[in-house]
């Protein structure tokens, strides 16, 4: 009888297991001593494992990972579809928490066949409502969408039965709008869970988590605070969890209303909650909210340190899968330098105790020697062949050592020397600037990568009397994003040489389909690399430009009537008639986006002799430096150009130089930098 009644309490533990918020440490210690009980069947040991698994990640991700892995082989290998299906499920979850999506993707995928397999439809309802989840945190909100509409038709539907998954899959979705900027959408889905009697206070806590976020977005700041006050109110202090994301949004709200202390602390307390239980998307947020608060604060130095760690957890985040080989590599030969470390400590260890061997030897044969001359003499003997034997050891052991080192020396000087082959090669396939010179007389080139080579690059190249120019900035810097720009010169070469398509537009759509091919984004992939760009083509005959761009925009200055002024010495003077004209880029990569259906925009704009166009990447005005150590921004780059548009294009490149090297100072280069000037 007490067997069946557990058996009970486990089977209806685990169906509400995945759609419920209020987690036991009591009923995980329960569940540990029924889980020890030999007579279990496969099927209820499965799904106690699987439920286990789900309850434990709120405390422990990796603990929780532990227990969903086990009850998926063991279902596997039982034959046990539904309750595969299930783990498989929970398992997905626990990944996309621990910021390995491309696992999360496998583990949802086939969990939701495996529902489809055994005709289980809310099982598919709840595994879409879990990708949805997957491409929230890789900020696919219109992907998402879809996933959280099936989950929200299935349980919306009367027929089937009451589940709190419903609130769920409310709240996913508004959290979708609030993203796409849809506020108003996003409170109706917010405010429809509020009033469905079946909420718990951690549903309630996470709809007025949501609804204060929104009006932070919004900028109603006492709102904001007044809903996050509620969300916090509903849950104590072992929802870790749940916590993170409220103290994020409470710090923001802080800042913003300049009570910094209390704004540091809330986000110090999201960051520490968030590494204690593992969930790899909140740390990088904590790490982007201090770094926020810091700047509005003035704290430079401060800002700096957590948007590198920022930076650093998010392309970690989004490009794992892109920079698989280049990482394992990198660890690999971190772990043979660590190993051949480990070697020489070794063999100094064992020199040494020889040495002290040796010096043992002699003592006892002094010793001894003072007791009988005889015995002294054949000890002493018997020392110097021993140490002749040791001394030609050590001199071996030596000569291997020296070998060793000299072999990590010369790999290490392998790999710089093949890395710095890469750029010679990157450099070789740069349009050369005596090429340019033949068409344009007047422009600048400013190349200067973070490290060896470069994620920035730039192209020109002239046919039938017009002139066509690319300024590109690349996902990532250094070796990954040299490999990206790469593909893009050699793309540029094949769409404009070989296919003669010269309309910038279409030369970008056409460049976007070829990135999303050879990186194999179509469908569902996890990678989004691609390039912010700007394609200009120039008509010199009938000074006219027509110019598309991605994320980047461009800037033409135009000279004041009548031209430049000269004084006394016949130096040209500059003017305060210069006008600096934006043309505004679409906000979209080339590369796998949201948008990446959407057609990019072409700009027509009329030249006038002395006209100049400038593009660049964003390195240069992102740069951390200057009397307070802010970034430069834009603004302050607009006016450096301004002052100086009436040099040569020669002095131009001159002073944006010492300009950058001088806001810089002693901090480190952050991107890699590009900025093209071209005088009409």
């Amino acid at each position: 009888m007490k067997n069946a009644l557990k058996i009970f309490l486990l089977c209806f533990l685990f169906f509400i297991g995945l759609n419920i918020f209020s987690q036991d440490k009591k009923r995980i210690d329960s569940m540990r001593v029924l889980l020890k009980d030999p007579k279990l069947s496969d099927k209820i040991r499965a799904r106690a494992l699987a439920q286990l698994g789900w309850d434990a990640s709120y405390y422990d991700l990796e603990e929780g990972l532990r227990y969903a892995e086990e009850a998926v082989t063991l279902s596997k290998t039982k034959g046990l579809v539904v309750e595969e299906a299930h783990a498989l499920n929970v398992a997905g979850t626990i990944y996309t928490d621990l910021g390995n999506y491309p696992m999360a993707m496998e583990y949802l995928l086939r969990s939701s066949k495996l529902y489809n397999t055994a005709n289980d439809k809310k099982g598919e309802a709840i595994a879409a409502g879990n990708l949805g989840i997957v491409y929230t945190r890789r900020g696919q909100y219109r992907q998402a969408l879809k996933e959280y509409f099936i989950d929200y038709h299935f349980f919306k539907d009367p027929k089937n039965e009451a589940s709190k998954g419903y609130i769920s899959c409310l709240l996913n979705i508004g959290s979708s709008y609030r993203q796409l900027a849809q506020y108003d959408s996003a409170l109706a889905f917010f405010t429809e869970a509020l009033v469905d009697e079946r909420i718990d206070s951690l549903q309630k806590s996470s709809v007025y988590g949501s609804i204060g976020n929104c009006y932070l977005d919004k900028g109603d700041l006492k709102t904001a605070k007044a809903f996050t006050l509620k969300a916090l109110s509903c849950i104590d202090t072992s929802q870790k969890y749940y916590l993170t994301e409220h103290y994020l949004i409470l710090g923001m709200i802080e800042a913003k209303s300049r009570n910094f202390p209390a704004a540091i602390a809330a986000a110090n307390r999201a960051l520490s909650y968030s590494r204690e239980i593992g969930v790899k998307e909140y740390e990088k947020n904590s790490y982007s909210t201090l770094s926020n608060i810091y700047e509005i604060q003035g704290n430079t130095a401060k800002a700096l340190e957590y948007y590198k760690l920022f930076t650093g957890m998010k392309d970690s985040l989004i490009n794992s899968e892109n920079e698989h080989s280049v990482k394992f590599m990198e660890a690999k030969f971190e772990a043979e330098k660590k190993q051949k470390e480990i070697e020489l400590l070794n063999k100094d260890k064992k020199l040494n105790e020889e040495k002290l061997k040796q010096d043992d030897i002699l003592i006892k044969a002094f010793i001894y020697g003072g007791i009988v001359l005889v015995l002294a003499l054949s000890f002493a003997i018997y020392a110097f062949v021993n140490k002749r034997k040791a001394n030609k050891k050590l001199v071996t052991l030596n000569n291997e050592v020296h070998r060793q080192r000299n072999q990590l020396l010369e790999k290490n000087q392998a790999i710089t020397d093949s890395i710095l082959y890469a750029s010679r090669i990157q450099s070789a396939l740069l349009t050369s600037e005596h090429y340019i010179k033949r068409f344009i007389p007047e422009f600048f080139i400013i190349n200067q990568p973070k490290d060896i080579v470069s994620g920035d690059f730039y192209w020109s190249y002239h046919q039938d009397g017009k002139m066509y120019f690319m300024c590109a900035d690349c996902t990532g810097h250094g070796v990954p994003g040299a490999f990206m720009s790469l593909l893009g010169i050699n793309f540029l070469n094949e769409i404009v040489i070989e296919k003669r398509i010269t309309s910038p537009e279409l030369v970008l759509n056409e460049l976007r389909k070829e990135i999303i091919l050879s990186l194999n984004q179509q469908g569902n992939t996890e990678t989004q690399d691609g390039m912010d760009c700007t394609f200009c083509n120039i008509d010199t005959a009938n000074n006219s430009v027509m110019i598309a761009a991605a994320n980047n925009p461009v800037w033409i200055i135009r000279p004041p009537e009548g031209g430049l002024k000269q004084d006394a010495s016949g130096k040209f003077m500059m003017s305060p008639g210069f006008k600096l004209t934006e043309l505004k880029p679409d906000k979209m990569p080339v590369g796998k986006s949201p948008r990446d259906a959407t057609s990019f925009t072409l700009k027509n704009y009329q030249l006038k002799k002395g006209d100049c166009i400038y593009m660049f990447s964003d390195g240069f005005a992102d740069q951390f430096g200057g009397p307070r150590g802010k970034k430069m921004k834009y603004k302050l780059l607009k006016e450096v150009i301004l002052k100086h548009c009436h040099l040569p294009m020669s002095e131009q490149k001159t002073v944006l130089q010492k300009h950058f090297s001088d806001w810089k100072r002693e901090l480190e280069q952050i991107d890699d930098v590009l900025v093209m000037g071209i005088k009409v």
